[in-house]
């Protein structure tokens, strides 16, 4: 990864990326401390996605608005010691989301963050607003095997 002085004098990370639509995006990272980069932020553009549509319906209405579900790849955590994460994204409500979760492989950090969707949805749903996939109240992200 490049790294750049600016004209403040702060090294800067640079890093040249494709978005989802194929366009190559710089993103910039300024260091934590002066002359040394101690980090390089992370960006979402680069990791592939899963997506899921799912229809929200109002109270009192028959229109049907999109809330769109993302969950990437597990990739490594860059922090020392870290084990994977998959980033979930959730978009359509008035405030996106956009948060990591973790697990100690691979599997274990995409199963969590399909398990965790219903409830992130959950918190962000009108009171009276029904979510269906495919026409059904299934979601379809399954459940933690230790749930009884």
């Amino acid at each position: 990864m490049p790294v750049k002085m600016d004209a403040a004098g702060s090294l800067r990370a640079t890093r040249a990326l494709v978005n989802d639509a194929g366009t190559s995006v710089t993103k910039t990272v300024p260091s934590a401390t002066k002359g040394v980069r101690t980090r390089t932020m992370s960006t979402h553009a680069a990791t592939r996605t899963l997506v899921r549509t799912l229809g929200m319906t109002l109270p009192g209405s028959n229109d049907v608005h999109d809330i769109v579900v993302r969950i990437g790849l597990p990739e490594p955590d860059p922090l020392p010691g870290g084990d994977f994460r998959a980033l979930v994204e959730i978009s359509g409500f008035d405030e996106p989301y956009s948060r990591h979760s973790y697990g100690v492989d691979e599997l274990q950090a995409f199963l969590a963050a399909c398990w965790i969707v219903p409830s992130i949805l959950a918190t962000f749903v009108p009171t009276g607003a029904k979510l269906r996939w495919l026409g059904n109240d299934d979601l379809g992200f399954g459940t933690s095997s230790a749930t009884p």
